[in-house]
């Protein structure tokens, strides 16, 4: 019998969110410091219905975050103004598949996640260091809006896409 592809769903569960973070952190950080995530935080967007999983069976392969989110003065000042903005946050994808299409796939169904829920434009950051994740967000049609910018000790770049 053929196996089923991957399914995206909804996440119902921090704590598997959080071992697929924790797990795409460290290999993303290699030597450098991973990130600190923030369990209540994990737990309230996963809650909101923010939280996407692909998954294969029992494993976690990718997943991503759309959410509305406060404006803060750093967004307002770099983001092209836009109706009813959703941001693109928690990107990851399960270190024995990185360097596959996961990271592309999870970008395109945020994409489509922002555009069945009316939003406008879909906003994000990353480090501007990561070339991969900057290539990747210029394919998918997102464009730089700010400078390199530093919050706690940690550079970013905005980005942002209509959507």
């Amino acid at each position: 019998m053929p196996s089923q592809p991957p399914v995206w769903q909804q996440a119902s569960d921090p704590d598997r969110v959080t071992r697929l973070l924790e797990l795409s952190d460290r290999a993303v950080a290699g030597d450098g410091p991973v990130p600190r995530r923030n369990p209540a935080s994990t737990s309230r967007l996963v809650r909101d219905g923010s939280v996407f999983l692909l998954t294969d069976g029992d494993t976690d392969l990718a997943m991503i975050t759309v959410c509305e989110a406060e404006p803060t003065e750093e967004g307002e000042r770099y983001y092209p103004p836009t109706e009813r903005p959703a941001y693109m946050r928690r990107l990851a994808v399960h270190p024995d598949r990185q360097g596959s299409l996961l990271a592309m796939q999870a970008v395109q169904h945020a994409i489509r996640i922002a555009r069945q829920r009316g939003a406008t434009a879909l906003r994000c950051e990353t480090n501007p260091d990561n070339e991969a994740a900057l290539r990747l967000l210029q394919l998918q049609g997102f464009r730089t809006c700010s400078p390199s910018l530093e919050a706690d000790g940690t550079r970013h770049v905005l980005l942002w896409r209509a959507v």
